[in-house]
């Protein structure tokens, strides 16, 4: 029969067991939550990219880059508090310790020569592989830890109750981080509530050519008295000449017929007349620039006209998306023809040809473009 102090043994030592178990749960628990925090953040931020329409709303690029470094360090932070050491490698840590004679007075359970002296070194193991859990109870010490969390997590685990600390703590930072993530993507998705007024931006007695919720197209003179076209962001203020509309040598004016923005994006075409040198063809252009670097991203020769006043090739509708694509249709009066067109990131292509075509029924849904070609609506996705 087992004498009481062996059954009092047990019993301490399968409590400390049940303790173990369910800090190894808890563990468990802390490490499927950290995997799917940044896929999350990452599904978020691919949402509020891919509900970032044309012409409504875009994302700040600094909010955004500093998004991107927050859910680095989201993963980063995610990545290294699930690698602390498992209960598995803790308690042969300690067996392998205890079996070497550290500390001087512990001895091995397999050494043990009676179940009571086994019971006692097992409860000895079980009780160094628990560890005690350090407490904090005011709010600055609580502000330290997280701070100096970063650092603990690099240092060796020495126990249970360490490892689930450090665990939680790097649950509640990865939570911080998501947080964050989202609250600077839902700040970089500026609205056109946070922008400036029209006034702002659109000069006095400026004939106004386009507007979006994130720019203004207008026709206005430059410093030498000259006609160009101007395009001013809502958000900043910062102005972008399109170019002169009276570039040639004989005083002859290029002529904007058609104006499309979406978002940061402008797309522009109209008449080109011959350069200062004599050279070049004088037709029509389709230009399309991102306001945000002022770099040109298409120009597209439309064709050339019969005269100074008459073009043999009139653009009749122009549309553009917010990824820098175009489509416009193009209208030749001797014989009358139509012609819907499109660039984008494959290339520059006729996408129908036909007197049926309605001039004005050219529109973007999104990426897709349509038109009416004897009352029944075409279409073709722009990339």
């Amino acid at each position: 029969m087992p004498s009481e102090r062996e059954e009092a043994l047990k019993l301490e030592f399968e409590d400390l067991r049940r303790e173990n178990e369910r800090l190894r749960d808890a563990r468990s628990e802390i490490t499927r939550q950290l995997g799917p925090l940044p896929i999350s953040a990452a599904i978020v931020a691919g949402l509020v990219s891919g509900f970032t329409v044309d012409g409504k709303a875009h994302l700040n690029p600094t909010l955004a880059h500093l998004a991107l470094g927050v859910f680095a360090a989201m993963v980063v932070v995610s990545i290294i508090s699930s690698l602390l050491a498992p209960y598995r490698k803790l308690r042969d840590r300690v067996e392998r310790q205890r079996t070497a004679g550290t500390p001087a007075d512990a001895k091995s359970p397999h050494d043990a020569e009676t179940p009571t002296e086994w019971y006692e070194r097992m409860i000895e193991v079980e009780r160094q592989i628990r560890g005690q859990s350090k407490t904090y109870d005011h709010p600055m010490e609580i502000a330290v830890r997280l701070l100096t969390f970063p650092l603990g997590m690099f240092r060796r685990t020495e126990n249970l109750q360490i490892a689930c600390d450090r665990e939680w703590t790097g649950l509640f930072v990865t939570k911080l981080l998501f947080v964050a993530v989202i609250a600077l993507l839902i700040l970089a998705r500026t609205e056109a509530t946070g922008s400036p007024t029209l006034t702002s931006c659109l000069p006095a007695h400026a004939h106004q050519r386009a507007m979006d919720r994130f720019a203004v197209v207008y026709q206005g003179r430059d410093p030498r008295g000259r006609a160009e076209l101007v395009a001013c962001s809502r958000t900043s203020g910062q102005r972008l000449s399109l170019g002169a509309l009276e570039t040639g040598s004989d005083g002859s004016r290029g002529k904007v017929i058609a104006v499309a923005l979406a978002g940061p994006i402008v797309g522009y075409g109209g008449l080109s007349p011959v350069d200062q040198d004599g050279h070049g063809a004088p037709g029509e252009v389709i230009v399309v620039r991102d306001l945000r670097t002022g770099m040109v991203l298409h120009r597209v020769s439309v064709g050339a006209h019969s005269g100074p006043s008459v073009p043999r090739l009139a653009l009749a509708r122009l549309v553009v998306t917010s990824t820098g694509a175009a489509a416009w249709i193009t209208e030749d009066s001797r014989p009358r023809d139509r012609e819907v067109w499109a660039v984008d990131r494959s290339g520059t292509r006729r996408l129908a040809r036909g007197a049926e075509i309605a001039p004005e029924s050219l529109a973007l849904a999104g990426h897709t473009v349509s038109w009416l070609r004897r009352g029944r609506a075409e279409r073709y996705v722009l990339r």
